[in-house]
């Protein structure tokens, strides 16, 4: 029990805006709208250079199905509640969060703006920035084989952690690049390097986004994540597909993302059936199947989305 509990306790430190908690399944989690679930076999996990081949099956169409088809039913008014969309704009329903201010005049932030005058820290220097806070390489041989008995959190900066226990791998918010921003050349730059690059990654099994802040959601991180973990889910906020798809294209989205409102969740099982490996250059024959011996089920992973208190926006018009 205590070991479940740890990634929870530890997300709930770098993680307080999530949108997205990580539950372990232990029969249906009290308040939530719907029990949607896929049975899905992931590959055996491939090498980096086994990866050019055919695409894997996802479990993202299936479950993304059985989501909207409970959107189609009332909600039972004793569940958490639903998202509340307004004039097509998701707004924070007065009801769940009275003391929320919805819009901010242009007073209130210049009032905000005076009031916080000459109290920004300071940016540290480099040199308290490397006895403080120093850049630790992980242990990559605990990245890529942690045992499966204890929980492991890396923290990869802000809100950037990979979750691993019981057999699962769960990367939250990642953002790999300099800059928090639109571009490389301008805006927020981090003043600790990320300790891992995307391609040292251990075999992800999904990956939470909370919100569309640049600090949170990376284009240039979630291309490279697609590109060298192409059997990783995406589990996003409702309206969120539409940026995916537009980065990655229509069809790698409908594949590997998944969109969620407040109170639903989705579980990840595993099945032990052979799946086909494909070589790293294309062949004019087809690549033989390997049938792998079975390997202990994980226990299934619950993903639910949770009602939060903030906003997303990435752009003036978004």
């Amino acid at each position: 029990q205590q070991v479940t509990q740890t990634p929870l306790m530890s997300l709930s430190r770098f993680y307080r805006r999530s949108a997205i908690s990580l539950l372990r399944h232990q029969g249906t989690v009290t308040g939530t709208i719907t029990h949607c679930e896929v049975s899905m076999s992931p590959p055996p996990h491939p090498s980096r250079a086994d990866r050019s081949g055919p695409l894997p099956s996802h479990r993202a169409p299936a479950l993304q199905a059985a989501l909207h088809a409970a959107r189609q039913l009332p909600r039972a008014p004793h569940l958490l509640p639903a998202s509340t969309k307004l004039n097509g704009r998701f707004v924070i329903d007065k009801a769940l969060f009275p003391a929320h201010i919805d819009r901010l005049t242009l007073s209130d932030f210049l009032s905000w703006r005076w009031k916080m005058r000459g109290k920004s820290a300071p940016v540290p220097s480099q040199a308290e920035l490397d006895a403080l806070l120093p850049v630790v390489k992980p242990a990559m041989d605990r990245l890529a084989e942690p045992e499966p008995e204890k929980a492991q959190v890396t923290w990869l900066g802000h809100a950037c952690c990979l979750v691993q226990w019981e057999g699962w791998s769960v990367l939250c918010d990642p953002v790999f690049s300099e800059r928090c921003a639109p571009v490389q050349w301008a805006g927020p730059k981090r003043v600790r390097e990320s300790p891992l690059d995307v391609g040292e990654l251990p075999e992800v099994d999904a990956v939470v986004i909370s919100h569309s802040h640049y600090d949170h959601l990376d284009r240039r991180s979630v291309e490279e994540i697609s590109r060298a973990q192409p059997v990783a889910t995406f589990f996003v906020p409702l309206g969120m597909k539409t940026w995916f798809g537009s980065v990655l294209g229509e069809d790698v989205a409908d594949r590997s993302v998944v969109e969620m409102d407040w109170g639903e969740e989705a579980i990840l099982r595993d099945e032990d059936i052979a799946h086909p490996t494909h070589p790293a250059t294309a062949s004019p024959t087809p690549a033989p199947t390997v049938h792998t011996p079975p390997s202990p089920r994980r226990p299934p992973l619950t993903l639910v989305c949770v009602p939060c208190q903030h906003w997303c926006r990435r752009t003036p018009f978004d």
